[in-house]
């Protein structure tokens, strides 16, 4: 039987959770900072107790996609959906999801361009940057060793192919010397230190694009090198700043690893930190529906938080009314470029 809207006192959110074989916990960080959020700040919103429903969508194809958000909005009543989706997949889902008037967050590193103008009015994209923050790396490195010829070191452990083209377009775009690209085979971090010192001399200028992990490691091996190294992987570690201040009451990111090491034992990831900021958006959205207004766009519900918070934080959140929090000087024509689905990036797991 149905329960009359005024006497639910439940504001469910759809979590479309997308499995990976080489990386399946990260799609778990990400809800689990999700929940984290909630745990922390409260899941009771007004009236009304927030309750996460979680389905399992496979590799996150539109088809598995659209076929549990039916589910969720027919068997479930969802008041929201959240998803850690590809932005095209994002799209699709939403056009179906917009009829129902449900608001649909999706979340990404942001491997993915999509033009804004595309974007379903119940859709709001959550992006880290991944190659916006690539292609700006890749303009310092530019500048830096202007006028000068470059060896760019990488290999199929750290970034794959994606986020190297955006960092070789901002490098280019400022640099016109020839780049010498070196890909290393190797996918363990002693073998990869070893094959580096066998091949390269560390007193030549060289530009290193390397996993987070790995750069101390680095540093102690090669501590002769003459210039210091430029990674396109160091922006995505995560920084210690504000995230969403509720009540008057500044949150820090620093508290978020705090309360983290309270209910985990590992080490938090960019996954967790994803999922804990897309949470204060989302409680901020069930705290706009529990007022009994009808939600209308995504930009009325960002004028109600500090768009401080995702710029420091280097996120953005995009609508097809509002670009909320980091703003990437990207060339037009490399946006329009982009756009084409053909040309957009591809991998959701860069960087893992």
């Amino acid at each position: 039987m149905l329960l009359k809207k005024e006497n639910d006192r439940t504001l469910r959110i759809g979590v479309l959770q997308p499995n990976s074989k080489e990386y399946p916990v990260l799609p778990f960080d990400f809800l689990n900072g999700i929940k984290l959020y909630f745990t922390v700040h409260g899941s009771t919103i007004g009236s009304k107790e927030v309750e996460l429903i979680v389905e399992d969508v496979g590799f996150g194809t539109a088809t598995a996609c659209l076929e549990k958000v039916r589910k969720l909005i027919a068997e479930n009543r969802i008041d929201l959906i959240i998803g850690l989706l590809e932005p095209q997949v994002s799209i699709e889902v939403a056009t179906y999801s917009s009829h129902f008037s449900i608001p649909f967050l999706s979340a990404s590193l942001g491997e993915s361009y999509v033009a804004q103008d595309s974007i379903p009015g119940y859709l709001l994209l959550y992006s880290a940057g991944l190659w916006q923050k690539a292609y700006q790396e890749g303009v310092e490195a530019g500048k830096r060793f202007k006028g000068e010829g470059l060896f760019l070191i990488t290999s199929l452990l750290d970034c794959g192919y994606d986020h190297l083209r955006a960092f070789r377009w901002g490098f280019e775009s400022i640099n016109p010397a020839d780049i010498g690209l070196v890909v290393l085979k190797s996918f363990s971090k002693e073998e990869l230190l070893s094959e580096l010192a066998s091949r390269f001399d560390s007193s030549c200028d060289f530009s290193l694009v390397l996993h987070p992990k790995i750069m101390d490691a680095f540093r102690e091996a090669f501590p002769e090198m003459k210039n210091p190294i430029s990674s396109v992987s160091q922006p995505l570690q995560m920084k210690r700043v504000g995230l969403a201040a509720e009540n008057g009451e500044e949150s820090h990111l620093e508290n978020f690893h705090n309360q983290f090491g309270d209910y985990f034992e590992e080490e938090a990831s960019l996954y967790h930190q994803i999922g804990y900021s897309c949470g204060s958006v989302l409680r901020q959205a069930c705290f706009s529906i529990d007022d009994g207004q009808k939600f209308t766009t995504w930009a009325n519900l960002m004028e109600c938080m500090d768009q401080n918070v995702f710029k420091e934080l280097g996120a953005q959140l995009m609508g097809r009314d509002m670009v909320f929090g980091e703003k990437w000087h990207i060339p037009r024509a490399l946006e329009e470029f982009l756009a084409a689905e053909k040309n957009s990036f591809s991998n959701p797991y860069l960087m893992f």
